[in-house]
């Protein structure tokens, strides 16, 4: 037979690391002082207690019935990664190892279980962690960095180089429909299509240079909600076109800010003629312009952290839609140059980037949020002041 009191008299004196002793059964009948103070019980609270109460709800079955049984067979359970349940409800990490003693007849037998505290190991492997993550972001962000400033190089060679041969196509199509009668409805309309898809790629080759251009803003204090409205009338018949429902909720009392109205104006279109075409059956568009006081911090592009700070006042445009929404796969693409979701009859995929730049250039933020069938909320943060 054991002598519990021996035992536990040698763990508290010579024993410093956590150690409960355990029974076949599963019943703690031993805990030194140092698991006591881990897992904050006090004194004669454990004994007696099944000893999956020391185990955090999701390890408890390191101790079920089958693995004390193979445990006393095989003897031995080294250094395995676990959670203590404390008392007050925290998970503390420990590695964990348990032996099996017998008394002398080998009748019976004993599960001494000792624990380590690696709490602070685990911050460290933490804060290690957040830290490498931080540098591959940082990384990855001065790679895509210098990939924008090749494709911008390219994109204004490409661009300049296809404006001009565009530019007498677009006469020769004027002039050659002017050759014929009204009459042609064939040529004609042939003519209408062709005419079509070069004012479409002369827009792309605009984009192009637009893209590749850090333009200087000229900042004048500019009403938001009037530049809403330009944009609005500048997509009119599209959204006539495809049976798109507006709905606009601008605060009337917002401050005048200093902006670039044109550029502005570009981003607003931009995102609107995005909501159109992620509801190609039509659907319901929300726009919404008003300023408050930020509740947190909010981060820049490419990471800075130096444009928005907690308490400050800023002026936010949301628009909505209740289109497809974006696959969560497609999220970190979003923003790249020519990527784009709406396929061959879509868009170039650089409204997005340029929107972008055009918002970073005003030291402003722009965040996306969307649910895949649900729809998508794009939201702009401009200084108020």
């Amino acid at each position: 037979m054991f002598e519990l009191k021996d035992i536990k008299d040698s763990l508290d004196k010579f024993v410093i690391d956590p150690l409960m002793v355990v029974d076949a059964e599963k019943n703690i009948c031993v805990v030194n002082e140092a698991l006591r103070y881990l897992v904050g019980y006090k004194e004669g609270e454990l004994v007696g207690k099944k000893a999956e109460v020391i185990f955090a709800d999701s390890e408890k079955s390191i101790l079920r019935k089958s693995n004390v049984e193979k445990l006393i067979g095989t003897g031995t359970i080294l250094n395995i990664e676990t959670y203590y349940q404390a008392k007050d409800g925290r998970e503390v990490p420990v590695l964990f190892s348990s032996s099996v003693i017998h008394d002398q007849n080998d009748k019976d037998a004993l599960i001494v279980c000792t624990a380590r505290d690696i709490s602070e190991r685990k911050r460290v492997e933490e804060e290690l962690r957040a830290a490498y993550e931080q540098i591959k972001e940082a990384q990855d962000q001065l790679v895509q960095a210098e990939k924008l400033n090749a494709i911008g190089l390219l994109a204004s060679g490409v661009a300049h180089e296809v404006k001009n041969p565009l530019g007498i196509i677009i006469q020769g199509i004027n002039y050659l429909q002017a050759k014929f009668p009204d009459s042609e409805v064939d040529v004609n309309s042939t003519f209408s299509m062709m005419m079509e898809s070069a004012k479409r790629a002369n827009g792309i080759v605009n984009t192009l240079l637009d893209f590749s251009k850090a333009k200087k803003l000229e900042l004048k204090l500019e009403d938001i909600n009037a530049i809403l409205e330009g944009a609005l009338e500048l997509v009119k018949a599209n959204i006539k076109f495809e049976k798109i429902n507006i709905n606009i909720d601008k605060n009337k009392n917002i401050p005048h800010i200093f902006v670039d109205k044109n550029r502005l104006e570009q981003v607003f279109v931009n995102l609107i003629m995005n909501a159109i075409q992620a509801m190609p059956k039509g659907g319901k568009i929300f726009i919404r312009s008003y300023d408050k006081n930020l509740p947190e911090s909010k981060q820049g592009i490419y990471g800075r952290n130096d444009y928005f700070k907690a308490g400050e006042r800023v002026l936010v445009v949301e628009i909505t839609d209740t289109g497809e929404g974006i696959p969560p796969a497609a999220f970190k693409k979003l923003f790249n140059p020519f990527f784009t979701t709406k396929g061959l009859h879509g868009g170039s995929g650089i409204g997005l980037y340029v929107s972008r730049n055009i918002i970073d250039m005003h030291k402003g933020l722009i965040e996306i949020k969307s649910t895949e069938g649900k729809g998508t909320k794009v939201i702009i943060f401009l200084r108020a002041s």
